[in-house]
This record gives C-alpha cells, structure tokens and sequence, in this order.
C-alpha cells in the first residue's frame, strides 16, 4: 500500500480486482476481525468462486470455510495440489516453480501452542472476556472478543408444549406463560455444556433454571442460584432483566424469592 494513501480503500480496490482469494488460517488469522471482513467482502462479490483455504494444523477452520475443502499447508501433496488447482482455475501453466519444501519448512517453523478449548477456559472467558451479541438463525448468540470460536447460543425455540410451572414463577402472572429454552455453549460449533434459562413475563425477564432443594426433610422446598456456577455466571451475560423494576440477577432473586448461595 503506497504511502499516504487511503489504505481501506486500496484493500476494498484489490479485493474488487482479485481473480482468486487465498486464506492462510493460522491460530492468530482464525480470530482476526480483518481476515474475517475480507474473507467476507470477496465471498459476496465472488458469490463463494475461487476461494482457497490453507490451513495451519494448530488451527481450526471456522465456519462458513469449513465448508471448503482446505488443504494442509505442511504437507508436500496437499500443497502441491493447491498450486496446481489454483492454476488450472485461473487458465494457467502450471510449471512446478514453487518452492514447495521451503514453504513447508516455513509453516512448520511456527511453534503455535494448541489453544485450549475445554469447558474450564469456557468459564474463563466468561469471567474475563466481553461478549458481542448478534442474531444468526432466529437464535441469538454471543461470540468471545478473545476468541470467536466460543459462542453462547439461545435456542430460539422453547423446549416442550408444556409451559414452566414453579411457585417462584407464580409472581410474575404473564401471557405467554413461562418456558424452558436451551442456553448453549459452544466451541467451533461444537456443544461441550447445555443450561435450561427461564422466559417469563412477556419475555421481560429471561434466567437461569433455579435448583430446588429440600429443607431438613421437612417437605418444604426452596429455589436456590449458585454465585460460582457457571450457569449464573453466563446469566451475567445473557440474562434480561427489567431496568425499572429488577435490573439484576441479584434484584430478580429478591423478588422471586429465589436464594443465592456460594
């Protein structure tokens, strides 16, 4: 890009002119916001032609191009293949002139650790991170700032016929009646921990399933919320609550009469 100039624009003028695109997808290129903004600026206007995928084998592809057939960037035959793929696309001669092996020396000089893509950095991020919220599908989601393979789904389609009937639910009367929805977390698509979040009062509100425990085998039962679980902590990010009446977690439990413990 010349000096001085406008650089968004000379990105947006070569992508205009581009007759292939090519992603290396390492670990820092899977989450980066501008691989992402020009992955999807050359799809639309390349209607998904001529897009090529190399991947790294630390990384993992994310959606949509795991949809393409991408080909290892340290192995000689799928790389060969690429070069050669890439040619006949484009009409051209394909000669042999890539240095094959110096490339692949190059990909695996890079000592990228694995990422760590357990339930207990999914607690982690939820503690730590920010959380952009979108709306894919009909199904609102939450995607790490830090990582946008973990993702925090809302099913947007309540679980049974049946409405949710509780005695904490009876003090918010609304019609619709309480339900059940799926709250999922996900990594690279993958479901690893499913919670049941309650919708009630017109959709005013929308909280975690309380626990029920029993008191002293007297009968008496009581609806409890655990502060260090990870349910309550996802709650932080997806809950609703009303601004006016009970703007937090906090405020709703006093309100329901639901308990929170340790």
């Amino acid at each position: 890009i010349p000096s001085g100039s406008t650089w968004m624009n000379e990105v947006i003028n070569n992508l205009e002119q581009a007759d292939a695109f090519v992603i290396l997808i390492t670990r820092p290129s899977e989450n980066s916001v501008w691989v992402g903004f020009e992955l999807g600026y050359y799809w639309k206007k390349s209607n998904k032609a001529r897009i090529y995928a190399l991947y790294h084998p630390t990384a993992t592809i994310p959606s949509p191009l795991d949809t393409l057939q991408a080909k290892l960037v340290i192995n000689q035959s799928e790389l060969q293949d690429f070069f050669q793929r890439l040619s006949i696309d484009l009409q051209l001669n394909y000669s042999g002139n890539a240095n094959i092996e110096y490339l692949i020396d190059l990909a695996s000089a890079l000592s990228v650790r694995p990422p760590e893509r357990s339930l207990a950095n999914f607690e982690r991020l939820v503690e730590t991170s920010s959380w952009d919220k979108i709306h894919v599908e009909g199904c609102d989601t939450w995607i790490c700032a830090d990582d946008v393979l973990f993702q925090i789904v809302s099913s947007n389609e309540n679980t049974g016929s049946e409405p949710y009937e509780e005695d904490w639910v009876e003090q918010f009367p609304s019609k619709p009646p309480a339900r059940l929805y799926e709250v999922n977390l996900k990594v690279a698509g993958l479901t690893i921990e499913q919670f049941f979040f309650v919708t009630l009062d017109s959709a005013s509100y929308f909280v975690p399933m309380p626990e029920i425990e029993w008191t002293n085998n007297s009968g008496v039962r009581k609806f409890i919320w655990r502060r260090s679980s990870l349910i309550f902590k996802v709650a932080k990010i997806v809950g609703i609550f009303n601004p006016f009446r009970y703007p937090t977690i906090e405020d709703f439990a006093v309100a329901a009469g639901i308990e929170i413990v340790d």
